[in-house]
């Protein structure tokens, strides 16, 4: 650490005899104007240091930057420097402060930045990686079981013209059973992978969704949509969409009622989710619900950390459950 006076009338910094250990040499000049000091200092930084001492000057603000100074074995070192205006009794203001390499937390901060962006891609890649999977059972269920459970039907339909009439009602039985395995196959074929998403004006999907929780549990959603973006990374979008379906499933299942409201929406740099409803609400719902599915409430929350989200949920007894969910803007790849 090495302390400083810099003189305001004169323009002149005077450094202590210990800026050796900072500059990494001895041949250097202990007196140095603003200008000159603003010289050593990285090209993207100099604005930055600049401005420190504009606001130091002309504002009386205390000094406070961080910045790159070229030292004299040529390589560039990561100074912290602060200061504070002081009267002296002749007049005149100074500022008398300290600077400190700070190289190798910059550094560490850096390191502990890129490893951050592999978490936010991997987490990216596996939600990304979910979907596809998702989509890749629902192609089986829609292109092979849900045909051989049609041609089944079809083929008992035949089957019973040429059987006797006591044998219809054993037909018919199994005729509802096929029915129902087929129903159920579509039900799962829309859940794993619904037909809009993520491409499109995407906020209508939570249209759409709102449309099939009506339709398939009765529950009425209230929609409101704000603009939909024009490009969003894939990520997010799966993760906004499974999050709108479990918390509806979740007011389905739990809520003992059948009204919900739901607001999807782009600003203030990400994408904000709200899914509430006037239910039972209470603690002991909250319990119930998702601790081990891979996207219940809290599968929700591990996975909008991982993408640097948050996701928050609130419950009073009588007064049901508000659950929000944010999602940053990503630079991952788009779609």
């Amino acid at each position: 650490m090495t302390c400083w006076v810099w003189d305001l009338p004169e323009d002149q910094i005077y450094y202590s005899a210990n800026i050796t250990s900072l500059a990494r040499g001895e041949n250097l000049d202990r007196y140095l104007s603003s200008a000159q000091l603003i010289e050593c200092v990285h090209p993207e930084d100099q604005p930055v240091l600049q401005a420190g001492i504009d606001k130091t000057k002309s504002l009386g603000e205390p000094f406070c930057c961080e910045y790159r100074v070229r030292v004299l074995d040529g390589t560039y070192r990561w100074i912290f420097g602060r200061g504070k205006r002081v009267i002296r009794k002749r007049g005149g203001w100074r500022v008398i402060g300290v600077s400190q390499d700070i190289t190798a937390r910059k550094e560490a901060e850096l390191e502990l930045a890129r490893r951050a962006g592999q978490l936010v891609e991997l987490s990216s890649q596996l939600v990304i990686s979910e979907q596809r999977e998702r989509r890749r059972l629902a192609e089986i269920l829609h292109g092979q079981l849900q045909q051989i459970l049609v041609g089944a039907r079809v083929r008992l339909d035949l089957l019973e013209t040429e059987l006797q009439p006591d044998f219809n009602h054993r037909v018919s039985k199994v005729r509802d059973a096929l029915l129902e395995a087929l129903e159920l196959s579509r039900g799962l074929t829309r859940d794993l992978a619904p037909p809009t998403l993520p491409r499109g004006d995407f906020f209508s999907n939570f249209i759409w969704l709102a449309e099939d929780m009506k339709e398939r549990y009765g529950l009425k959603v209230e929609v409101r949509v704000g603009a939909s973006p024009a490009e969003m990374h894939e990520a997010t979008g799966v993760l906004l969409y499974t999050t709108a379906r479990e918390l509806l499933l979740n007011v389905v299942k739990h809520a003992g009622t059948q009204r919900a409201w739901m607001t999807i929406k782009h600003e203030r740099g990400g994408y904000w989710l709200e899914v509430r409803d006037k239910g039972v609400g209470a603690l002991a719902r909250q319990q119930r619900v998702g601790h081990h599915s891979g996207y219940g409430l809290f599968g929700i929350r591990e996975r909008a950390e991982w993408l640097g989200g948050a996701f928050t949920w609130k419950s009073r007894r009588g007064r049901g459950v508000s659950a929000r969910l944010f999602l940053p803007e990503q630079a991952a790849p788009r779609v």
